[in-house]
Parts: structure tokens; sequence; C-alpha cells
């Protein structure tokens, strides 16, 4: 999967207007031969509109990527403290009441990849972890009574055992829980013709369908994969078109954490047996959300004038099931109440259709900020720490 994963993350960086570091010399991201539709979780979200501050960074040659040994962790890094940590979040915490409005600040939380975004590299994730992780995380949502939305990739579903994963789903429409399409089999629909999309919702929602109807519960919301939305404004209207024809309503985003890229990382520590490590990770994965929580926000607000409701977009991963408590923490700490993304959808920032047009798959404000010719630039959005990208494999 190495090769695809690189394939995934330079769109993300090209889409913002740039490459990372070490991959700066790649200069296409057409599809590279072999890889499969499902990338799993290397979604392409964060990207800037402003494709042509490209230029602006030198080129550098591209390293080896064959696989590495565990890193040893830098200095830095090995000195991470829960303390610190604290310190440092409690610091931005201060900066963020002194500036904020007072205005009501909302988020709706969502989740990608549903039944679980747990990568074995082909075969279906066992039964039990996928159980396990879903009950983790829907205990602290129940717990902290927090809506939420679960967007189900039916394809996997489908390769674990039926009537166990219907009643693992079914756990995700009571209260003000409930699930979205997040197509049949993850395919980007860049890649995709019309009649082929229309056939990936359609049979994205055959077990969620009748679970949502069994809960007294409108089945309302997709996403596509990599959040791509049409990467012309033909292709984005006649899907559009689609979506309204089947009552859906395309499901926004307007906060990305790079939660795959720590994923990748502690996954690979907790198979090798580094629990310190992992918890290092799980630290910089926290700060890292603190600073984007904080970009976003700030960047919707000077977009539009005014402090929309946040959508936060999640996978149901590994680091997230131990991780969540502390990053809804975040969240109540900037005074965000949580709503259901319905709630979220219907502010009038969401209710006008973007007219941006890209092949790629930016958060919302990016997109609101090109309707509205606002200039933004994504080179100030910060990226995962580069120790923390060379211990992830791929």
């Amino acid at each position: 999967m190495g090769r695809c994963q690189r394939q995934a993350d330079n769109q993300r960086h090209a889409a913002r207007g740039q490459l990372p570091p070490r991959r700066r010399s790649l200069h296409g991201t057409a599809d590279m031969p072999g890889c499969p539709a499902r990338l799993q979780p290397l979604p392409q979200h964060r990207a800037n509109h402003d494709t042509a501050r490209t230029s602006a960074h030198p080129s550098h040659k591209r390293p080896s990527r064959q696989p590495s040994p565990l890193p040893r962790f830098p200095l830095e890094a090995r000195h991470v403290s829960v303390i610190g940590l604290i310190q440092r979040l409690a610091l931005v915490h201060l900066l963020v009441i002194g500036t904020a409005s007072a205005q009501e600040r909302r988020v709706a939380i969502t989740f990608d990849d549903l039944p679980a975004a747990i990568d074995t590299g082909s075969s279906a994730p066992p039964l039990a972890d996928v159980a396990a992780l879903n009950r983790r995380i829907l205990d602290v949502l129940r717990r902290d009574k927090v809506p939420a939305t679960g967007f189900v990739i039916e394809k996997t579903v489908q390769s674990l055992p039926r009537d166990a994963v219907r009643r693992l789903l079914a756990a995700w429409t009571d209260g003000d829980l409930s699930l979205g399409n997040h197509t049949y089999s993850h395919a980007d629909i860049n890649g995709l013709s019309l009649d082929a999309i229309a056939a990936e919702i359609d049979r994205g929602d055959a077990t969620i369908r009748p679970l949502m109807t069994a809960a007294n519960k409108t089945l309302r919301f997709v996403r596509f994969p990599l959040n791509h939305t049409g990467e012309t404004p033909a292709r984005r209207d006649a899907i559009a078109d689609l979506l309204r024809a089947r009552g859906y309503t395309l499901a926004a985003s307007t906060i990305d954490t790079s939660d795959y890229v720590f994923e990748r990382a502690y996954g690979r520590a907790l198979a090798a047996g580094r629990d310190a490590d992992a918890q290092r990770i799980k630290a910089a994965y926290l700060a890292h959300s603190a600073i984007q929580i904080d970009y976003y926000a700030d960047l919707n607000r000077r977009v539009l004038g005014y402090a929309p409701p946040e959508v936060m977009l999640l996978h149901l991963n590994r680091i997230n099931g131990t991780s969540l408590p502390d990053i809804l923490a975040l969240f109540r700490q900037r005074g965000f109440r949580f709503v259901t993304l319905d709630a979220a959808q219907s502010d009038p920032a969401y209710r006008a259709p973007t007219r941006f047009a890209t092949p790629f798959g930016p958060m919302w404000g990016y997109r609101w900020a090109r309707d509205r010719g606002v200039k933004v630039d994504g080179r100030l959005e910060q990226e995962p720490p580069d120790w923390v990208i060379r211990y992830a494999p791929g």
C-alpha cells in the first residue's frame, strides 16, 4: 500500500498549493497503476483553493521510501510529557478565550469508515476488535451526551458476520446518534462515471437504511470518500442532482486533524509492542488537534464574518478510541456545544451550495473562501509533526 498512501498524501498537499517537504519533487497526482480504489484510511481533506502557490516551495529530491526500521524518537518527541501538553493546551485555550466572540460556538461530531477503520492490509478486521472499538466510542458519546453521525462503508459491513454487525450499527441509531452513507466500496468518485456513482450511493445504504427506518429516523447524509464532491462544475452539479433525487444531503466537514496519519503511526507502535511510543504519538495527536480546531474555527469565522457551526471529521479508528474524551474536552474548553449534524447544516452557510469545483477534497472553509473571493494561504495550516509522519509505515 506504500505508493497508494503516497498518492493520497501527495494529492492532499497539492490541493493546498504545496507538496510535503519530502515529496515536493513529485509534480503529478494522477492515479498510480495498481492502487486499489479504497485508500483507507487516507482521505484528501486538507486542501487550499489557491493551487498557484506550489512554486513558492523549493524542489527536493525524493528520498527512498523503502520500509525502514522503527525509528528512535527525536529529542523533542522523547520529552513530550502530559504536563507539558496540558500547559500548552491551557495557553492555547486562554488565547482563544481572549479573542473569541460572545456568539455561541457549536460543533457536530462525525466519524467516517464505520464499522471501523482498522487497517489489516487486505482482510476484514476481526469482529471482536470492531465491536470493542465501537463500544468504546459509543460509551463516551452516551456518557457525555454528545450527538454524532457515523458514515458507513457497506462493503466493509458485508465482510463481517451479518447479524453481529447489524446489531453493532443499530446502536448508532439511538438517541442523538445517527448513520450516514459513505458509499458502497469507498471508491474515489473522481474516477467513476455518473452511473457508477449512483450505484455506489444506492448500494451504500443497503444495511443502514432499514436500520434508520426501524429507529424512525430519516437517512439524510452522504459523505463521499476523500471529501470529493465533483472535479468540474458539470460533474459537481450532476452529482448534486443524484443526491437530490434520492433525498440525500451532502455532509460537509470543516475541521480536519489528519487523524489517519497519527493512526498509522499509533498502529505501528502498538503492533511493535511499543506502548511508550504509542502514548507519545497520542500526546502529539491531541496537541495537533488543538491547533487544528483553532486554525479552522478562525478560518471559517474570517471567511464568513461569523462563527458557523463546525463539523468535525474523525475516523472510527484506534487512536480516536483512546483519545475521544480528550478531543471532546478540547471543544468544551473552547466553549463549544455539541449539536447534531442536521442542526449544524441548517446554518445558512451550508444551505447555499458551494460553487467551487475541485478534484481535491478541501475543508468547507477553503471552499467558502473561494466562493467569496477571500484570499487564504493554506501553507499557514500546520502539518502533523515530521517525526510522526516518519514513524508511520508506507
